[in-house]
């Protein structure tokens, strides 16, 4: 299915070659060894890092195991030191990963009783944290048990990975899905309250640490942008990118190794227009209303084009006309806020007047109603 390639990066350091040949390289001394322990999506993480007397390359050096749920090491493997040069005596181990996709390199800052698992490609994104903790009594017994649970787990995920085929989940409800094919672009489906692709569409991909990125078409797209969705393998999470940082707006998802079928799809497709349509009146109705009084001078109304630069930037995607209320209508003498999609989406679909009260009773009617009519859509109509 083209599988993505999954990796979690420190500084970057290129030691790929190096662990493929069984190489040790002089990093400084290796971290105090031990048991530790976190979690990631209320699953547990447990690695152990072992350390001997160095023996040159062959024989010495630290081990480490990792075990997740969705990564895992092959026992105790070989790991490469590196000591940062911010003096902090913390040190990153270097060494192999299983997920499902396949082998990554994988590393792990230790520094004290803490130890750090940098999983995405941007900053503090995806990030697993871990803390020393006792080892079990019957510590061979446990990484035994490690092993084999994680066997069976990697076995489940190269199965749901070889189909290549995810759903994305908001708290366990179902947004979108994705398809990876193996030499097409990947196929990419978002339906919710948020943004929406009336049906699969295709994504440009490319990878960025242990992130796949993709970047395709949806909606709402107020300039011509494009959306972009962040999907880290190893942790089967994803995030959808307000900016080139991590920032605390930034949505965050669930993937799974499921299918979603077209009926499926549909039915979520139809939800999403309707949440998103009940939520553009509720909020255009409230703008619309305070745009309407602020427009009143008492003995007219200010026009859109002396509108300030917050209105321009809150309505983007809409055509505006601020005009009188007709002698007897609700909340004359004042001020009606007329307001047309530039181009109908998701999220900008409303079309009709919005006075001092808010929307004219009556003035309400289903999105498809208005859609592709060829007529002027009602007053606080929805046009598609």
């Amino acid at each position: 299915m083209g599988a993505p390639t999954a990796a979690s990066r420190g500084p970057a350091l290129g030691v790929a070659a190096c662990l493929a040949l069984g190489a040790c390289r002089d990093g400084g001394a290796p971290p105090a060894g031990g048991w530790f322990y976190g979690e990631v999506g209320g699953e547990p993480v447990t690695a152990v890092v072992e350390t001997g007397p160095r023996r040159g390359c062959a024989g010495g050096g630290p081990r480490v195991g990792l075990w997740g749920p969705h990564f895992a090491t092959r026992g105790l493997v070989p790991a490469e030191v590196e000591a940062p040069e911010d003096g902090s005596g913390a040190r990153w181990l270097h060494f192999p990963l299983l997920t499902g996709p396949g082998e990554a390199e994988a590393a792990m800052r230790v520094e004290g009783g803490e130890a750090r698992l940098p999983f995405g490609g941007r900053p503090g994104e995806f990030e697993v944290a871990l803390a020393r903790g006792e080892a079990p009594e019957d510590a061979e017994a446990r990484l035994e048990g490690l092993d084999a649970e994680a066997a069976a787990r990697l076995a489940a995920d190269r199965e749901g990975w070889a189909r290549g085929e995810l759903a994305l989940l908001d708290g366990g409800a179902l947004v979108g899905d994705l398809r990876f094919r193996a030499e097409l672009p990947p196929l990419v489906a978002v339906y919710d309250a948020w943004w929406l692709t009336p049906e699969p569409v295709p994504a440009d991909r490319f990878d960025d640490g242990g992130d796949v990125v993709l970047v395709f078409e949806a909606e709402p797209s107020l300039e011509g942008e494009e959306a972009s969705l962040r999907l880290d393998v190893a942790l089967m999470r994803a995030v959808v990118p307000s900016g080139p940082l991590p920032e605390p707006e930034d949505r965050r998802l669930d993937a799974a190794l499921r299918s979603v079928d077209e009926a499926t799809r549909e039915t979520a497709v139809a939800r999403a227009r309707r949440e998103a349509d009940a939520a553009e009146r509720a909020w255009i109705a409230d703008l619309g209303r305070r745009l309407a009084r602020e427009a009143w001078t008492g003995a007219g109304c200010r026009p859109w084009a002396e509108a300030g630069p917050d209105w321009r930037l809150v309505l983007r995607g809409y055509e505006v006309e601020i005009s009188p209320l007709a002698p007897g209508e609700p909340g004359a003498p004042g001020c009606a806020v007329t307001v047309e999609p530039t181009v109908p989406q998701h999220r900008r679909r409303f079309r009709g007047r919005v006075g001092p009260a808010g929307i004219p009773e009556g003035g309400e009617t289903c999105a498809a109603a208005a859609a592709g009519s060829g007529r002027d859509a009602p007053v606080g109509a929805l046009s598609g």
